[in-house]
């Protein structure tokens, strides 16, 4: 198979096509023949080496001295079910499916073998790249609204960049909650945040986020 590699850090073109085995599924897990995958903000930043102020010895001992040790990045994905491994119950062979690989990243592969239970359906309206992009910002934002914010129906929710990965996510996210959105973003996506379910909007241009001079239950 055909493997997207980052064996050094750099620019964009220090990734290479490189061949690969096809992995095999281990007990538990469903090789899935990729369509699709996301390249996120996490994926720029670790094939560029290039980590926030005071953390980059540190993350690079534990990520790769000159190149990240998982060489192949990508860590959402959407496919075909090629082969389930033994014991799975889950998704079939030739079953539509996405889902994420976490720290173990693979994805930017023809090929890659996840657990059963991390492959998740495609609803047949969902087209490959949608599928795989939507996860990353959609999970992050799920993750703090719903599991730490415990947004609830009547919050008021304020998101800032509600026009980026995440923020997109989130505004639909909460208002699906039941929250009360104001969005932040500039004029040009203020259609676009309000068709998400934003209630309100604020350009950041003319009015910045610390002098809004309201409160609001969860930012």
């Amino acid at each position: 198979m055909r493997t997207a590699r980052v064996d050094r850090y750099g620019p964009p073109e220090s990734v290479t096509i490189v061949a690969a085995p096809v992995p095999r599924p281990r007990p538990g897990e469903v090789l899935v023949r990729v369509a699709a995958a996301g390249v996120s903000a996490g994926d720029a930043r670790m094939r560029a080496g290039r980590f926030p102020p005071g953390f980059g010895p540190l993350a690079r001992l534990a990520i790769g001295l000159r190149g990240p040790r998982v060489g192949v990045l990508g860590s959402t994905f959407a496919g075909v079910v090629e082969e389930p491994g033994d014991g799975v119950n889950g998704p079939a062979a030739g079953d539509r499916v996405a889902g994420m690989t976490g720290v173990r990243m693979g994805c930017h592969a023809e090929f890659v073998s996840v657990p059963a239970h991390a492959a998740v359906r495609i609803p047949a309206s969902l087209g490959d790249p949608d599928a795989a992009g939507v996860l990353f910002g959609g999970t992050t934002a799920l993750h703090f609204l719903r599991d730490r914010a415990g947004v609830r129906p009547g919050a008021t929710v304020l998101v800032n960049g509600s026009s980026g990965s995440v923020g997109s996510a989130a505004v639909q996210l909460a208002a699906t909650l039941g929250a009360t959105v104001t969005a932040v973003c500039s004029t040009a996506n203020r259609e676009l945040v309000v068709r998400l379910g934003a209630e309100r909007w604020i350009d950041y241009a003319t009015t910045p986020v610390a002098r809004v001079g309201e409160r609001f239950d969860v930012v």
